[in-house]
C-alpha cells in the first residue's frame, strides 16, 4: 500500500526545448515531454524512450524500469549517500590546500506585474536575476553581469503543485547529499547549490540528447527559486537564459575598437550595474512549458514493478533517476 506523505496526488507533463544564441551552436534538441507523477511516499517520473524511474520514500530506494527490455533496476539511498559521500571525499583530496570554496550565485526573483492565462488559470510573471550570496562568499562574476537569468509564471490557483516540492523536500532530508566542496550544510546558500549543479548536469545531458535533462533541469529551475522565496503554484512557463559573462563581451568590444580605431582613439565600454539588461550575449535559452496537469487520484500500480519484468544488475552509470534521486 502506498504511504500516504503528502495529502494530495498530483501528475504534470511538461515540454522542454534548448534554443541557441550567437556564439553557441543550437542543440536542435526538438521539442521533449517528460511527465512527473506524485502520489505520497513515491514520486515516477516518465521519459519518452520508454524508461521510467521511481523514488520510494518508504522503502528508501530508487527504481529505474525499462519497459522495452522488460527490466528494472534498484538502488537503495544508503548507496545513494555512500556514493555521493565517496565523490566528496575524492574531491577534497584532489583540492590545493589553499583552494578556496566556490561561489554559488544567489537568485532574486521580482514581480513583473504582468499576467497570462495558462488553461485557464491565471498566472504572474517573476523574472530571476543571480547576484552576490553574502553566506558563501564574493562572487567576481557578479560585478560582470550575472550569465544567467530566469523567467517564470506562477499559477497561485494550481497550489497540489506543492506536493512536488514537498516530496524533493522529504528526499532530501532521506539522503542528506551536499555538493563537493560544499562549506555550507544547510540552508539557502546549500538548495542553490543543489539547484545549479542539477542546471549543469541537465546542460549537458541536452547536448547529448538525453532527454532526462528535462526533469533534472526543472529541479534545478525549483530548488534555486527555493532560495529566492516563489510563490506557491505551478510553474506553467519557465525560461532559463545563459549569457556570455560582460567582462567576455567588454574583452571582444576592446579587441574590436583596437582593430577598427587607431590608438590614441582607444576606450573601453563602461561598466554596468550587476543584473541590469545589458547582460552578455544569449549562448542558450531552455524552455520549459507545462502541456497538461491534474490533482486527480492516481493508481497506484503506477508506482510498482510490473509483474513479469527481471531485475538487472545496478548500474550506476546508466541509471539517470539518480540525477533526481541524488538529493
Amino acid at each position: 500500500m502506498i504511504s500516504a506523505l503528502g495529502q494530495a496526488d498530483f501528475k504534470y507533463t511538461q515540454s522542454g526545448q534548448v534554443t541557441g544564441g550567437r556564439g553557441m551552436p543550437v542543440f536542435d534538441t526538438g521539442v521533449t515531454e517528460t511527465t512527473t507523477y506524485v502520489k505520497g511516499a513515491y514520486l515516477r517520473i516518465d521519459l519518452p524512450n520508454g524508461s521510467y524511474g521511481i523514488v520510494d520514500l518508504t522503502g528508501r530506494r530508487e527504481i529505474q524500469v525499462d519497459s522495452k527490455s522488460r527490466t528494472y533496476s534498484v538502488i537503495t539511498f544508503d548507496q545513494v549517500r555512500a556514493k555521493n559521500q565517496a565523490e566528496s571525499e575524492a574531491s577534497r583530496r584532489s583540492q590545493p590546500k589553499n583552494a578556496g570554496s566556490a561561489m554559488w550565485p544567489k537568485l532574486v526573483l521580482t514581480s513583473t506585474g504582468r499576467k497570462r492565462v495558462f488553461f485557464g488559470q491565471t498566472a504572474q510573471e517573476l523574472n530571476g536575476k543571480f547576484a552576490d550570496n553574502p553566506a558563501v562568499g564574493t562572487n567576481p562574476q557578479a560585478q560582470n553581469g550575472p550569465p544567467f537569468e530566469i523567467e517564470t509564471w506562477i499559477a497561485s490557483s494550481v497550489p497540489a503543485f506543492e506536493e512536488v516540492k514537498d516530496f524533493y523536500a522529504k528526499l532530501a532530508a532521506a539522503i542528506g547529499w551536499r555538493p563537493p566542496d560544499s562549506d555550507v550544510s544547510t540552508g539557502p546558500a546549500l538548495t542553490s547549490q543543489k539547484g545549479m549543479i542539477e542546471i549543469l548536469i541537465a546542460s549537458e545531458a541536452a547536448a547529448y540528447r538525453d532527454p532526462v535533462w528535462v526533469p533534472v533541469m526543472a529541479k534545478g529551475l525549483l530548488n534555486l527559486c527555493r532560495t529566492a522565496e516563489i510563490p506557491i503554484g505551478l510553474p506553467m512557463l519557465q525560461t532559463f537564459s545563459e549569457r556570455a559573462p560582460l567582462a567576455q563581451e567588454r574583452q571582444a568590444a576592446v579587441r574590436g575598437n583596437q582593430q577598427s580605431q587607431p590608438a590614441a582613439d582607444e576606450t573601453a565600454p563602461k561598466s554596468s550595474a550587476p543584473g541590469s539588461s545589458t547582460n552578455g550575449a544569449l549562448l542558450a535559452e531552455f524552455t520549459f512549458r507545462v502541456t497538461s496537469y491534474t490533482a486527480d487520484t492516481l493508481d497506484e500500480s503506477l508506482f510498482q514493478v510490473p509483474s513479469g519484468y527481471v531485475q538487472s544488475p545496478s548500474d550506476m552509470r546508466q541509471m539517470w533517476i539518480l540525477a533526481i534521486g541524488q538529493e
